[in-house]
């Protein structure tokens, strides 16, 4: 199943905004779709430019990287 048809891009928008830090996983519980969902989800907002920052695999979190 595509992540597309899961969850749409604006609510995971919305749920990471206040954070400049957030794991993964908590993501993941939050959205009720799988951790790799969430990796692919992440991955296309950030090549698409809607999100800046980097995902760390080896913490599991996605860090906000503030432009200037």
């Amino acid at each position: 199943m595509c992540v597309c048809a899961c969850v749409h891009p604006q609510v995971l928008l919305k749920l990471i905004q206040p954070y400049t830090r957030v794991r993964i996983p908590f993501i993941s519980q939050k959205l009720n779709v799988s951790i790799d969902d969430v990796e692919g989800l992440l991955v296309t907002l950030i090549l698409d430019g809607r999100l800046s920052g980097h995902i760390d695999q080896v913490r599991g979190v996605y860090v906000l990287v503030h432009r200037s």
